[in-house]
């Protein structure tokens, strides 16, 4: 994924001096995604992420020193969504848990084919919505989603086109100026060096709300349970 294809619009943006809104959550929504990371939920691939995360936190607490008005993930919350699997109402959940939690250890048993799965991690952007994030590459991983996208129906709008693990997020409206400091910031200093990160056992995470802030820990455990 080019750079470009997330700075151009940002940067256009900037430039007809459009406005800068929160990001607004929505507490109604189920969100099922297949994750590396979120070290709050504990997972065999933790040791692994531990060093990743570590280096990762050391640049998010700088910019948050810098740019306050971002609001930034602790490193125990970070991750990178390899696959959204279902983002719905609370009520098309419950009527569909059961197949769910089927589709979902299906698709852990089709990851096996993949594993270990790298992804190479090292430029942070700033995105149009506001988000602040650390872009990706594998080919490994593309291969998996042209996999699962295929032989099973997940919805076309669900079906992620980059790799990404999200710093943080503009929860506020913000002046232009502010935004186009981080961004010039961003354009300057957001080439980080990175190891690759190596995932052998991805995690279905389960978030009660939009922006995947709000991880259910007793949902994410039973749905995690049969894998």
């Amino acid at each position: 994924m080019s750079v470009a294809f997330i700075q151009n619009p940002t940067n256009k943006k900037l430039k007809h001096r459009e406005p800068w809104l929160a990001q607004e959550n929505n507490y109604n929504i189920i969100d099922i995604s297949l994750c590396a990371g979120q070290m709050i939920i504990p997972g065999k691939d933790d040791k692994l992420f531990s060093e990743f995360f570590e280096s990762l936190d050391f640049f998010n607490q700088q910019l948050s020193a810098l740019f306050p008005f971002i609001t930034f993930a602790e490193k125990n919350y970070l991750h990178s969504t390899l696959l959204t699997i279902f983002n719905d109402s609370v009520l098309e959940f419950k009527k569909n848990k059961p197949d769910l939690n089927i589709l979902c250890q299906r698709i852990i048993k089709d990851f096996n084919a993949y594993r270990p799965l790298t992804i190479y991690f090292k430029n942070v952007v700033l995105t149009p919505n506001g988000s602040v994030i650390l872009l990706g590459e594998s080919q490994e991983l593309f291969k998996f989603r042209d996999d699962i996208y295929n032989r099973y129906s997940i919805p076309k709008d669900l079906r992620k086109n980059i790799i990404h693990i999200t710093l943080g997020r503009l929860l506020q409206n913000e002046l232009i100026e502010n935004m186009d400091d981080i961004n010039s910031f961003l354009q300057m200093k957001g080439s980080i060096s990175l190891p690759p990160v190596t995932i052998n056992y991805p995690k279905i995470i389960l978030s009660r709300d939009s922006l995947c802030l709000d991880v259910d820990s007793n949902l994410t455990n039973e749905f995690n349970s049969a894998t």
